[in-house]
């Protein structure tokens, strides 16, 4: 019987429209707000101008809010896909031609999507798993791309968090692995001065380049420029400033050098023989 309900409201779309309005709180022209999924209950969508909120098949989309002001700003949610908020504010955009994706397959938990300018994008791949995670982009021409299968779980107030800013790109290779309280920041928000050279600034934000099957550590910190090589481990405090060119490496330390070579690592804990 519930099998049936379900399929009813997924096939009709009298019965989806009137699922949505009793479990959701939308405003009142919701031409621009396609959820096709049933699992979708306790969420605000406040659009201010002619935005787009499209949700795929299947999903379950929970004690969120959403705040987009502008125009042409997009949200689309793909098949299969978790987002819990917990009632906390999940997606704030205010600026024009903003979009964020979020792929499917992923668990997004407690995670907000920040925006103030625009055309700036986000990309979540598919199988992509966060929590405590933090997306904050201010003013124009952002992007930020994460890769399959990365997961990033921070813990409370221990987020990961992404800062950009002046048109600059983060973007983090497929299979990755995120401690809590992790900051990869690509500017740094206010500008130093060269007093001396006629006041020229002297830290122009840069983009940050995470490769595949990289794990960042307890509290490491990477700066606007690092780069980031495949099958890497930054250990935890690690700050990084330039980029580093060697794989299977682990780097650790302020500043972050090469601490040792030809490593790999693995999500299992295997069993350590002792003769």
């Amino acid at each position: 019987m519930k099998e049936k309900i379900y399929w009813l409201i997924k096939k009709v779309p009298l019965i989806m429209r009137i699922y949505i309005k009793k479990y959701n709180r939308f405003p009142r022209k919701t031409n621009a707000v396609n959820m096709s999924g049933i699992k979708i209950r306790h969420n605000q969508v406040i659009l201010n101008g002619k935005n787009h909120v499209f949700c795929g098949m299947d999903c379950s989309i929970q004690n969120n809010k959403f705040v987009i002001d502008g125009n042409e700003n997009r949200v689309e949610i793909r098949d299969n896909v978790e987002i819990n908020g917990s009632d906390q504010q999940t997606i704030f955009m205010q600026g024009n031609n903003n979009h964020i994706i979020i792929e499917s397959g992923c668990r997004i938990s407690n995670t907000s999507f920040f925006i103030v300018g625009s055309n700036n994008k986000i990309t979540i791949s598919k199988n992509v798993s966060t929590m405590a995670t933090e997306f904050h982009i201010e003013r124009d021409n952002n992007t930020i791309f994460i890769g399959e299968n990365t997961s990033m779980h921070g813990r409370g107030t221990k987020t990961v968090h992404f800062a950009l800013d002046e048109g600059t790109n983060v973007v983090v290779g497929e299979d990755c692995m995120f401690s809590n309280d992790i900051q990869i920041r690509s500017s740094d928000s206010h500008s130093i001065l060269d007093l001396g050279g006629g006041g020229k600034r002297l830290n122009q934000a840069d983009d940050i380049v995470i490769g595949k099957h990289c794990w960042l550590g307890l509290r490491c910190m990477l700066l606007k420029g690092t780069e980031i090589p495949d099958y890497t481990v930054v250990a935890g405090g690690a700050i990084c400033t330039k980029k580093y060119t060697e794989s299977n490496t682990i780097i650790a330390g302020v500043p972050a050098k090469v601490v040792k070579r030809d490593i790999n690592w693995d999500r299992e804990r295997f069993s350590v023989n002792v003769k």
